[in-house]
């Protein structure tokens, strides 16, 4: 459930990014970890799961106001931490990289980051959308590789936007030729 109380006309634009990227609200169950060793629980990860694929979505929280260190372990959230997994931010719109095991940040004073994690694939793969919180959960209707043409098909659904920005993940030896939405 979600609760605005702002005025939406009186919003900054950036504050109102923020709504848009929270809406609809996904039907999905979001549970904390290390639920009683904290006071406010500094991660928290909500499955993502479709027909076509799963990943996950982790938020990081700094509930301090003084900057610090927050992560977890893989094996923590549920994954393989043997396999290699690419990490999209949600707020900044960009791909902190491949890790394998754990991850960590250091974050500011009362902030939080967003994570999408999904596996490492050895063909190109979505690895994030940019018009949900979910990075896809919403949004993305089938995601399938076709390997007798080399073509990566995506379908979407739901967006309201003009502009649709989407992030691929594309290994070596393969290549962007044309982008069809």
């Amino acid at each position: 459930m979600i609760m605005l109380g702002d005025s939406l006309p009186d919003l900054s634009d950036e504050r109102f990014e923020i709504i848009k990227k929270i809406l609809p609200v996904y039907d999905g169950k979001g549970r904390p970890l290390r639920l009683f060793d904290e006071a406010y629980p500094s991660v928290w990860r909500l499955p993502i799961e479709k027909p076509f694929g799963r990943w996950d979505v982790v938020g990081l929280y700094n509930w301090d106001e003084d900057e610090k260190a927050v992560g977890f372990g893989f094996d923590e959230i549920g994954l393989d931490s043997s396999k290699t997994y690419a990490l999209f931010d949600s707020w900044e719109g960009r791909c902190l990289g491949d890790f394998t095991q754990a991850y960590e940040a250091r974050l500011k004073g009362t902030s939080c980051r967003v994570l999408s994690i999904r596996e490492r694939k050895s063909t190109p793969q979505v690895m994030a959308t940019h018009s949900h919180i979910t990075q896809g959960g919403h949004e993305l209707e089938n995601e399938r590789w076709d390997p007798e043409t080399s073509s990566l098909f995506v379908a979407v659904a739901g967006i309201p936007e003009k502009t649709f920005r989407l992030s691929l993940g594309v290994p070596p030896g393969f290549c962007v030729i044309h982008l069809c939405l």
